[in-house]
């Protein structure tokens, strides 16, 4: 399953990934809305989680343009 998190506080991000890594979860992870967007136009993925409160775009903005 691959996954695109979306989130720009570092820590939060960091624990997150690892979290679902260790899962077995192929995660990919980007730091802010427009990076975000980017990358879900540009690949496919399974599972889009996304901060509500991301710099450049909200999360709900990035959920609006997909």
């Amino acid at each position: 399953m691959e996954l695109l998190l979306v989130e720009d506080d570092e820590r939060v991000r960091r624990f997150v990934l690892r979290g679902l890594e260790a899962e077995g979860y192929s995660v990919t992870a980007a730091q802010n809305g427009i990076d975000g967007l980017q990358r879900a136009q540009a690949e496919s993925y399974d599972v889009l989680i996304l901060d509500v409160m991301l710099p450049g775009l909200s999360g709900r903005e990035v959920c609006r343009q997909l």
